[in-house]
């Protein structure tokens, strides 16, 4: 497995771009403008994942303090469950030794018509030796749980990363602690 910038081949912009707006509904996407101006400052990376020559999947990873955030993680949708998530993660923890990993799932609850593809996810994130954080954030109306690897994380620990990498303003107007 590798990784691979898409800012040094242009021929990759295209290919992150059709999978994160497949991947992803509107409502959990930041505008790809904004995360491809993000990089520029150095703590964040927008990559494809290739296995070979085969493209898998994209991953934006955004780096705060000890801490790695992978925001967002796509696998396409025709190799999924084919254990190249599994492998994406165990390259991104060999890459980031020493650090916490942190992510965000959709909220895992009943309520929701989907709850069993959030099970799902849900379970693959444990499987993979993350674990509940305990605690939900609201962003753009959506509920997020955190998971985290290599050390627990608080919600001031996020929020911190957070606002390092959107600054605080725009985290005001968009980020919520759920209780």
């Amino acid at each position: 497995m590798t990784f691979k910038d898409i800012f040094k081949n242009t021929d990759e912009i295209q290919k992150f771009k059709d999978l994160y707006f497949s991947a992803f509904p509107q409502e959990e996407r930041v505008p790809f403008d904004f995360l491809a101006d993000k990089v520029q400052y150095g703590n964040s990376n927008l990559l494809t994942v290739y296995h070979g020559d085969l493209f898998v999947g994209i991953l934006v990873l955004v780096f705060h303090d000890d801490m790695v955030f992978l925001w967002y993680l796509a696998i396409d949708e025709k190799l999924q469950g084919k254990g190249y998530g599994t492998k994406v993660l165990s390259l991104v923890e060999q890459k980031n030794k020493g650090r916490r990993l942190v992510l965000n799932i959709d909220e895992v609850d009943k309520i929701f018509d989907d709850f069993a593809q959030r099970q799902k996810r849900h379970q693959f994130y444990i499987k993979n030796g993350y674990a509940d954080c305990y605690v939900k954030t609201r962003e753009k109306g959506v509920v997020y749980q955190l998971m985290s690897k290599g050390g627990n994380v608080t919600y001031d620990d996020y929020k911190q990363m957070m606002i390092a990498y959107l600054g605080e303003e725009l985290y005001n107007k968009v980020y919520e602690l759920v209780v």
